[in-house]
């Protein structure tokens, strides 16, 4: 089983596919979110996956 940084490396890669095969900008989802920029941002880095994994 992969580390929690690996894990968490792999959800941000995810949510940025996804954002992206969408058509959308960080502030775009973020606005479809109810997020700030910032948060689309550390979300889509690994810094903060634990958020969206609660959402």
């Amino acid at each position: 089983m992969p580390s929690p940084y690996v894990r968490r490396r792999q959800l941000a890669a995810e949510i940025r596919k996804l954002r992206e095969s969408r058509g959308l900008t960080t502030d775009g989802l973020a606005q479809l979110m109810y997020y700030s920029r910032t948060k689309i941002s550390r979300l889509e880095n690994g810094q903060d996956a634990r958020t969206w994994a609660r959402s």
